[in-house]
């Protein structure tokens, strides 16, 4: 396991790296606060925090706005959309208005732990920050383990990071933007596995991924595959989804070869998890 010893000393170059956190949000009125002030409230504080209601039939933009009216200092931008278009469309509309450097991914049921941009920014700025992706591994709801004090990370080919380490969750992503932009934004003609495109993607348009394996920083309020309303909930779309996008992505790559592998990888992993839930 390669590991790097952070320097945190160097606070004024790693506050200068301006974040923009991208939250899409739909029918989210009873966590979208506290998602929001997770971010708000990170060491590290982020330059925007991008908040992509995608046409709510409840009370989110209400909630969202009597935030910013409190306290006028959160850096929240509401951004409402005109038509329910499915995550990876707000998403995508919070990309294109996000302004920082680097982006940081949120879900609007999800939540951060104070430092995970702190130690996010940290890491990129040791490696290559331009060309790098940065994951970390969730804490997921009802665990009380607490996150390690030092952090550590591998450098994965694509395939070995996606599919050996099981990339876990957007919200702990963390790549600059122009990287992003490159890599091509989430697929706006689906509503499932839409991230894991995204990211398998951004891995293969990236110079070096690193997973951080402790602090973990991040809260998953509901798990990929759990039971539930929803859309990871939904798990035979959320497999076939996950085929579609290793065919989407690798068939045109220099891993085309492998994708007959890892469709099985990928099918056996899911056999897997539906015999130990």
């Amino acid at each position: 396991m390669a590991s790097i010893s952070i320097d945190y000393g160097q606070m004024s170059q790693i506050e200068a790296v301006s974040v923009s956190v991208v939250i899409p949000s739909f029918n989210s009125a009873a966590t979208i606060s506290k998602c929001l002030l997770s971010a708000a409230s990170q060491s590290l504080r982020p330059k925007e925090i991008i908040v992509v209601d995608d046409q709510s039939t409840d009370s989110t933009s209400e909630v969202i706005r009597n935030l910013i009216i409190q306290d006028e200092s959160l850096p929240i931008i509401l951004i409402q959309k005109d038509n329910n278009e499915g995550p990876g469309s707000a998403r995508n509309d919070g990309i294109k208005a996000a302004t920082g450097k680097l982006i940081a991914f949120l879900d609007a049921d999800d939540f951060w732990l104070p430092d995970h941009l702190m130690t996010a920014v940290a890491i990129l700025m040791s490696v290559e920050i331009d060309s790098t992706v940065v994951v970390h591994r969730p804490l997921g709801v009802g665990k009380d383990d607490p996150p390690m004090s030092v952090p550590s990370f591998r450098f994965f080919a694509p395939i070995e990071f996606m599919f050996v380490q099981s990339f876990s969750s957007v919200i702990t992503l963390v790549a600059a933007r122009e990287l992003i932009m490159r890599s091509g934004l989430f697929p706006v003609s689906r509503k499932h596995a839409e991230d894991f495109e995204f990211a398998l993607r951004l891995f293969l348009g990236a110079k070096h991924c690193c997973t951080v394996l402790s602090p973990r920083t991040a809260v998953i309020g509901k798990h990929a595959f759990a039971s539930g309303s929803g859309l990871s909930s939904q798990k035979w779309p959320m497999l076939w989804g996950s085929l579609r996008a290793l065919r989407n992505v690798l068939s045109s790559s220099t891993y085309s070869p492998l994708l007959p592998v890892l469709w099985i990888w990928t099918i056996l992993k899911f056999v897997r998890r539906e015999m130990l839930s």
